[in-house]
């Protein structure tokens, strides 16, 4: 499961050129003094959310992650600040709801953040916004790659019970026919936002598939 979620302090709740998120006065890192502010803010977050790049079409962006590696996903949108110090508390707040999320935040601005309204709006204007529609879609698309790993715990569960002889391996950080190797399996993949790196796993894939079928084939 996934979801997408902009967080922003203003009434404007919609992602658009028309609606730009305005600056709250209640905004704490916008009241207080800047080196009172860039210390009282610094919060868990910055230590708790992992850096990930995101492939997609022939361009690759970073994004920041949190939570449980098998709870729902969900999409974290920044306000036109960019990906700020707060937005990473709102993404690791979002993580520890209920029985948790994994909250993941695309880089819409490419590492660029918004020290003040002259310069977020300036970066709001010049944002791709095809592009960013395109980051979003494979941000969702790498929340599914690298999603629940129930599926294969209960399908482990029906192979133990069969009592017939089986090997079940788990390849981290991988997405979904990561052994297709073709240009256009990659392409594919990319464009997906999925992960497709890891050479290493696929080789170490293709000689457990060897060794499983000389045990069991060879005369």
């Amino acid at each position: 499961m996934f979801a997408a979620a902009l967080i922003s302090s203003s009434p404007c709740r919609t992602f658009s050129r028309n609606c730009v998120p305005k600056p709250s006065s209640f905004t704490l890192s916008r009241v207080l003094p800047p080196f009172a502010a860039r210390f009282s803010v610094r919060s868990m977050a910055d230590s708790a959310l992992k850096k990930v790049q995101i492939q997609r079409d022939n361009t690759a962006f970073d994004a920041y992650v949190v939570g449980k590696e098998d709870a729902p996903g969900i999409v974290v949108l920044q306000e036109w600040w960019g990906v700020d110090l707060e937005i990473k508390n709102h993404a690791l707040k979002i993580s520890q709801l209920d029985s948790g999320f994994k909250a993941l935040i695309p880089d819409l601005y490419r590492g660029k953040v918004g020290l003040d309204v002259a310069e977020a709006q300036h970066l709001m204007d010049g944002l791709d916004w095809q592009g960013a529609v395109k980051d979003i879609r494979a941000s969702v698309n790498w929340l599914k790659a690298n999603g629940s790993k129930k599926a294969a715990k209960a399908l482990e569960e029906k192979l133990k019970a069969s009592e017939i002889p089986y090997e079940m391996h788990i390849y981290p950080g991988n997405a979904h026919a990561f052994m297709n190797r073709s240009p256009e399996g990659i392409e594919r993949r990319k464009g997906m936002g999925m992960p497709d790196e890891d050479e290493a796993a696929v080789q170490l894939a293709w000689s457990r598939f060897q060794s499983w079928m000389t045990r069991f084939l060879s005369s």
